[in-house]
This record gives structure tokens, sequence and C-alpha cells, in this order.
């Protein structure tokens, strides 16, 4: 029999460590709402509807965590009653989780146009999603720890499933994205190619980040078939969140810097041909909200409303 330390010990640290996430995610909702004002509404609502799903899934996070830790505290580990919003809290997280790797697969979109790609992760986002809500809605039925770690056996495959999906995911966006912003910045001018480095590197960070607890999730089940898992999905999520919104509020970072190294003087873009240049210079805008070359920079500049 597992002690109650080896059954809900690592669950409880990554709760811990969601709760600090969750208020990170509030200051940088904040500091995005406050910023970005000018973005398009689309983009906000998903913004708005992200966090509203962050915040739910922490509330339901806190209950479980309750019925476990004070409830069920003189109960034997596996014997601790799940609480009904424990399949609830995973509805939430497969939804938000699924808004916010739409909102990374629109942003890879627009700058890349390549509908195959779109179509393909739009093929797995869907896959990954059912197979989420079809295991959320097997535990709904749920009455102890014991019988959700029997159906988690049985079900192995749908966990496994899910987690390498989201990697699969992050790995095709951020690869069509960083391959197509250096073929587009390849001609570029110091500016351009500045700014292009600055979204490549951020999106390389950001993806490291998903894409290692995803995996890290698929190993500790795999491996240990340890209740760890359930902890490191709800982290999973979060982190999604933190990257998606320091991605979006990086620009204010990006405006300034390029203000510095960048005065604001009219280039002639003479190096890229017409197109090259146009279809980078709506890329550059849609991303970061500074214009390229060849544009006559007056600052405060107004937030593109693109991602």
């Amino acid at each position: 029999m597992q002690s109650f330390k080896e059954a809900w010990g690592g669950v409880t640290v990554c709760f811990l460590l969601a709760a600090v996430l969750n208020g990170i995610i509030v200051m940088q909702v904040c500091a995005y709402f406050s910023k970005f004002k000018e973005d398009s509404p689309p983009l906000r609502y998903a913004i708005a509807f992200i966090w509203l799903g962050t915040v739910l899934h922490f509330a339901c996070e806190c209950w479980v965590m309750h019925s476990v830790l004070v409830t069920g505290f003189f109960k034997l580990p596996l014997d601790v009653t799940i609480p009904l919003v424990f399949p609830i809290s995973g509805m939430i997280q497969a939804l938000t989780h699924c808004c916010a790797q739409g909102v990374y697969i629109y942003r890879m979109h627009r700058f890349g146009h390549r509908v195959w790609i779109l179509v393909l992760c739009c093929a797995l986002l869907v896959l990954g999603l059912g197979l989420a809500l079809s295991f959320s809605g097997r535990t709904a039925h749920t009455v102890s720890a014991a019988q959700l770690f029997v159906w988690c056996l049985e079900d192995s495959w749908k966990i496994t499933s899910i987690f390498i999906i989201n990697a699969v995911l992050d790995l095709c966006t951020t690869i069509s994205m960083c391959v197509q912003l250096w073929y587009d910045g390849k001609g570029g001018l110091n500016r351009t190619r500045y700014i292009v480095d600055k979204i490549i590197q951020w999106t390389v960070q950001t993806a490291m980040v998903t894409s290692t607890v995803a995996i890290a999730i698929v190993i500790v089940w795999n491996v240990q078939h340890s209740t760890l898992w359930v902890g490191l999905s709800g982290v999973e999520l979060d982190c999604y969140v933190c990257c998606l919104l320091t991605l979006l509020n990086a620009r204010t970072q990006l405006r300034a810097s390029d203000r510095d190294l960048f005065p604001s003087i009219v280039i002639p873009s003479t190096t890229m041909a017409a197109g090259e240049s146009g279809r980078l210079s709506s890329a550059v805008m849609n991303i970061t909200g500074t214009p390229p070359e060849g544009v006559l920079v007056a600052y405060p500049m107004r937030t593109s409303g693109g991602i």
C-alpha cells in the first residue's frame, strides 16, 4: 500500500507550484489588458476565456486538495474520496488548453500561411481535446482514489497520447514559425533581422518549457505509474498560459529595445524583393506592433491588432 507521501506528496508540491503560476498569470493578464487595448477583439476574448478557465481550474484544484488533505486526512491514501469537481476540472483544463494552443496555431498561420500545416495542427488539436474530454468524462463516476488509479491504468494509452500530442503540436508550431521567419528575414536589413531573431528566440524558449513539461508527464506516468502526473498536468496548463501571455506582453520590451537601437528614420528597403518585404512587414507588425524598414517610425506607437 502506498504511503500518503508517495500517493499525494508530489501532487501537493505541484499544487503549490500551480498556485505560484496562477499569481503570475493574474499579473500578466492585468498587464496585457492595460497595455494592449487595441488588440483585435477575438484575441482579447480568447485571452479572457483562457484566464477564466485557469481561474476555474485552480478553484477546482483547491477543492480537490481540500478533500484529500483535510477531509480525507485520516483515511488510507487510496481510500480518499474524489469529489465531483475532479472530472469538471479535467474538462475545464482540456477546453482552456485547447484555446491556448489554438492561439499558438493561429499565430503560426499568420506567419506561414501554409494550409497543410494548419490542417495538421488543427486535427491534432481536436484529437487531443477529444481524448481529454473522454478521459475526464469517465472519471465522473469515480468514488475513490483507488478506483481512479485503476481507470488511469486502463486508459493509460489516452494519458500518454494526450501529452504526446501536446508536445508534437509545440514542435510543429515552433518549427513552422521559426523556419518561415528565418526565410523571410534572411535578406532584410539589421532592424528587421533584430526583430525576427528576437521573435525566434522567444518562440523556441517558450516551446521548450511547455514541451518539456508534457514529456515529463509521459515519462512519469509510463515509468512509475505515479499519481504525480495529475499534479503535473495542472502545472502544464499554467505553463502554457504563462508562456502565451509572456509572448504577448513581450511586444512592449521589443518596441522599447527597438527604439533604443534603431532611431526614428526612414530607411529604403532596397535589399528585399517587394513581395518578401511586404510579407515580412505584415508578419512583424502582427506579432510585435513594430513597423519594419521603409516605414517612418513615430513613437509612441499604436499596438497592432494582430498576434
